[in-house]
């Protein structure tokens, strides 16, 4: 075909045949049959034009070893065709679908390709019992394979792979296997089904899907067996009103769900592996009757996710970093379940439900879930790593002591669980974690324990509508909040020391009232202490340092009455601020150095401040912008540093006065308190500053880990700003002090942390070969770092090695490998987790051929002669090294690199010498030779003695040959002129 004619048109014939026709048909479809049933189409390549093949109503067709380029619309479009095999087929560029199919029962399409589909690569609509196998698509902008209303079909040992939207979309198609596919890097999802009953999904490989990598809705009785699914942006696999599904055997990883499955009963869910999972191994919303037995899951968040799920059977499973998790429910039965025999990290998982009076072992557990009991104790235990390490819920009188819990979504869950008791525990913390979440739980009493590290989202102790509790004596740091609580009224914080707290360390919102906060610490925080619409909390004999936005904080209309007294701030931005809150009591406080302000209020009314010591900020001690009182009505107000000594003093920028204010002057030495720094060993521009108050000072020193680092004279600045840099690594200790006139002193100690932040540097090394019998078989980097720490070798993923390094040369071995080609990785930290790292990659090889060598002939020569070498060929496919033995002595070696092997015998002693000879190849086989060298002497020839006949013979030669001469002369000379 060449040109606008087109290609065939056929019709009303039966049996046609079209073999080899090629071209192009720019303007019109390639071609087009109607009605002629057992067509042939064979061994045919067109490209260009609108559209590819039509044929409508041709059953019996077969179209095979064709190929189909660039068209706009469709590759084929075909309709009504019973009985219909697309065999061997190419389709490549089309505009729109690559083969668009309607109403064609038993359709067969094997082993074609379809590359290039401006929409989607097949698509069947009321297609009954299609078969779908063995074929290639790429690059499909919508759809794989799509399918509507066809009903038993297959879909089986198909390669898929860059498609928009979905490999295999299938709705209200029922009772198909879709086994055997291999799909990947898919902008949705891998396979879909919609409305699909009874599908069998078995032993597909899904991988790099944007959304899911499975995703069935209003699909019951499926069985999903032998399949993996791996890197899903979102669920690996997805079901969605699917009873009765069945799961076994899938190797789901690497994924941010694994298993994901809502409105869905009478669930098996059985012998998976499931591993690496940003959030859920596998969760379960609202599923009743469901079975998850005798799964393997690892490295999730959760392991097992129920959420209000009823009567569910747990048994067998094995979890590894990672536990089981039942969120806040209101219904009991959500907690109701059969669990037996199921593992956390090697330790046995621990269900309870309706006990009491018992005494619990935590050290023999891997995480404990209490349900209805009442009277327990849990005693001692370390659980890391296992979703939540202790739950407790519908319970009463549960009491934990001495137990350990790090790494957790949710250290200990306390719902509905009234007077539950937690000492002397350790809690830390990861990403968005709650240490300690207490939901409607009356009476928590938490004491004599520590929070750590819930950054940089997480909170310490949540509590929601869980009154009269009690955190006494606890030390909370390195957390986004320390205590966020939620309608909970009647609280008592006593005791504790909060630090480095980026958020608010105590927040109490949304009428939680009448707290008792009480002889705290709170140090580097964002705020202080926080009452959100919430009143009538007693702020008592706190100190409060470093709060960068405000150390107490009463927000909102109802934040009324709150009495805050005799506490010390010093170094915040705002000490005490009250917005929209009226009738505060603020009294007997000590407030210093504020970076702004030293007290303010903001619509505030009814509000009394008096009694306190407000001195140093940097732009005002007070602002208040309405009208409050600041002095007790009789004589006393506050004490100002800036107060001029007569008359009252103004709060700016409203009416407020204090009518009865003093002068707040010291007359020995005081110091602010400064944070500990940290700064990068080898950075420059670090130093500390302290702003000493007296009314004579003198002068200051600065020591460094005791000894002298920097000193001077008073000069009445407002601070002393002192560099500090050029210490080496590690924790230092500053101590400054100040002395007055009088020699009066005060100091102040500051930690300086000098930490690493240049990572080691490891060469880069080449790939290299070794052999499953060799020995001594390494590979070595060079390392090097001011601080080196730990290195960690990682094989195929996979950790194999530890260890500590120094500067230098570090050396693995590599002996004992089986053979293969493996990915070996090598990353070296220094002591603060700075980091670099090469890749090589190992073959091993088996060999189990030794060398071959010949052997030469055995040499003889004469003592003193030169040039004698005896010449070995040998052989092998991995040559290595050849060693040459004489009379037991080593007198050659080297490497040997498969070529002929010479040596010189030169200058042996007269003798039989014997020389061995030894290949070897990098298995360690050998070959060897001997070739025995003998040497002779020299023998020298002695002429016999001279008797009386040969002197005669000699004197009569010697006068014929007189003779002879003198005749010659003779003659000569008679012949002259």
């Amino acid at each position: 075909l060449d040109g606008p004619q087109g290609g065939p048109y056929v019709a009303f014939s039966p049996g046609v045949v079209i073999e080899n026709l090629y071209g192009s048909t720019p303007n019109v479809r390639h071609m087009y049959i109607l009605l002629s049933h057992g067509a042939s189409i064979t061994s045919c390549d067109i490209s260009d034009g609108p559209k590819g093949y039509q044929i409508t109503q041709c059953n019996d067709t077969v179209i095979s070893g064709c190929r189909i380029s660039d068209v706009v619309l469709e590759g084929m479009d075909i309709e009504g065709c019973h009985n219909l095999s697309i065999l061997n087929t190419i389709v490549e560029e089309s505009g729109s679908v690559g083969i668009d199919i309607d109403e064609c029962d038993e359709l067969e399409i094997h082993n074609c390709s379809f590359i290039s589909s401006g929409d989607t690569a097949v698509d069947a609509d009321d297609c009954q019992n299609p078969t779908l196998t063995g074929n290639y698509i790429q690059d499909a902008a919508e759809y794989g394979m799509y399918a509507v209303g066809c009903n038993n079909g297959t879909g089986s040992d198909n390669h898929i792979e860059i498609v928009g939207t979905t490999g295999i979309y299938l709705e209200s198609c029922d009772n198909w296997v879709v086994s055997g596919n291999t799909i990947s890097e898919m902008a949705g999802r891998g396979i879909q089904l919609l409305s699909c009953d009874s599908a069998e999904i078995e032993y597909n490989t899904i991988t790099n899907t944007f959304l899911r990598g499975l995703d069935l809705s209003n699909s019951p009785d499926p069985v999903i067996i032998g399949n993996i699914l791996s890197d899903a942006v979102s669920q690996a696999l997805y079901l969605s009103d699917c009873d009765r599904a069945y799961l076994s055997d899938n190797d789901i990883s690497d994924s941010v769900d694994g298993i994901y499955i809502t409105g869905s009963d009478n669930l098996t869910v059985i012998e998976n592996t499931i591993t690496t999972i940003e959030n859920e191994g596998a969760a379960f919303y609202g599923a009743v009757n469901a079975t998850f037995s005798d799964n393997i899951v690892s490295q999730a968040l959760n392991g097992l996710y129920l959420f209000q799920c009823i009567n569910c059977t747990i048994e067998g499973n094995e979890f590894t970093e990672c536990g089981i998790l039942a969120p806040i429910s209101p219904n009991v039965q959500h907690y109701n379940h059969t669990v037996n025999d199921n593992i956390v990290n090697g330790k046995d998982l621990l269900y309870l439900r309706a006990q009491s009076d018992m005494v619990i072992d935590g050290t023999q557990c891997g995480e404990i879930i209490i349900v209805d009991c009442e009277n327990m104790t849990i005693q001692g235990g370390e659980f890391e790593t296992s979703s939540a390490g202790i739950l407790t819920a519908f319970s009463e009188e549960i009491n934990i002591k001495g137990v350990g819990i790090s790494g957790n979504r949710y250290g200990i869950v306390v719902h509905e669980t009234e007077n539950a008791t937690v000492l002397d525990s350790k809690l830390t913390g990861i990403v968005a974690a709650k240490g300690i979440y207490g939901y409607r739980s009356d009476g928590l009493y938490v004491a004599e324990s520590s929070f750590d590290r819930f950054i940089p989202t997480g909170t310490a102790i949540h509590l929601y509508q869980s009154d009269q509790f009690h955190l006494l004596n606890l030390t909370i740091e390195n957390s986004f909040q320390g205590l966020y609580c939620e309608y909970g009224d009647n609280g008592v914080v006593m005791g504790s020391v909060f630090r480095h707290i980026p958020g608010q360390v105590i927040y109490g919102l949304y009428e939680s009232n009448a707290h008792q906060i009480v002889n705290n610490t709170i140090y580097n925080c964002t705020i202080g202490i926080a009452a959100y619409s919430s009143s009538n909390y007693n702020i008592t004999g706190n100190v409060l340092r470093h709060c960068t936005s405000y150390g107490v904080e009463p927000i909102g209309s109802t934040s009324d009455g709150h009495n805050v007294t005799l506490n010390h701030f010093e170094s915040c931005r705002q000490a005490i601020r009250v917005e929209n809150g009226d009738n505060q009591l603020i009294t007997n406080n000590t407030i210093l150095w504020s970076s702004q302000f030293g007290i303010v209020l903001l619509s505030s009314a009814g509000t009394d401040v008096y009694y306190n010591t407000i001195a140093f900020s940097a732009t005002a001690n007070a602002f208040d912008d309405s009208l409050n009182t600041f002095d007790d009505g009789i004589e006393l107000g506050n004490c100002w540093d800036d107060w001029d000594g007569t008359g009252s003093y103004a709060i700016v920028p409203g009416s407020s006065v204090d009518n009865y204010p003093c002068l707040y002057g010291p007359t020995t030495p005081m110091i602010d308190q400064p944070l500990d720094i940290s700064y990068a060993e080898g950075s420059t521009g670090n130093t500390l500053r302290w702003r000493p108050r007296d009314d004579f000072l003198k002068a200051w020193t600065l020591e460094i880990d005791g000894q002298l680092w920097d000193e001077d004279a008073w000069k009445f600045e407002d601070g002393v700003t002192i560099n500090v840099d050029n210490l080496a690594y590690g924790t230092h200790t500053a101590t400054f002090t100040v002395w007055d006139t009088e020699g009066n002193s005060a100091s102040d100690e500051v930690l300086i942390h000098v930490f690493d932040n240049t990572p080691p540097v490891v060469s880069s090394e080449v790939d290299v070969t070794v052999f499953e019998d060799g020995t001594g078989q390494t590979v070595t980097w060079e390392v090097s770092d001011l601080n080196p720490g730990t290195y960690v070798v990682w094989v195929d993923g996979e950790e194999d090695s530890v260890g500590t390094w120094t500067s230098g040369i570090l050396t693995l071995n590599l002996d004992g490998l089986t053979e293969g080609i493996y990915q070996y990785q090598i990353i070296v930290y220094d002591v603060d987790s700075n980091s670099d790292r090469d890749t090589i990659r190992v073959q091993v090889i088996d060999d189990d051929t030794p060398p071959t060598i010949d052997s030469p002939d055995d040499l003889t020569y004469l003592y003193g002669s030169t040039g004698n070498t005896i010449v070995w060929t040998a052989a092998d496919e991995y040559p290595a090294s050849y060693e040459i033995v004489k009379n037991n002595s080593i007198v050659a070696s080297g490497t040997w690199a498969g070529a002929r092997i010479t040596f010189s015998v030169d200058d042996l002693g007269v003798g039989t010498h014997e020389f061995t000879i030894t290949v070897s190849d990098h298995s360690g086989r050998t070959a060897t030779d001997t070739v025995a060298v003998t040497v002779r002497p020299q023998v020298s020839v002695t002429p016999p003695p001279v008797g009386p006949d040969i002197v005669l013979l000699v004197i009569v030669g010697a006068i014929a040959a007189v003779l002879v001469l003198g005749i010659a002369w003779y003659l000569r000379r008679g012949r002259g002129p």
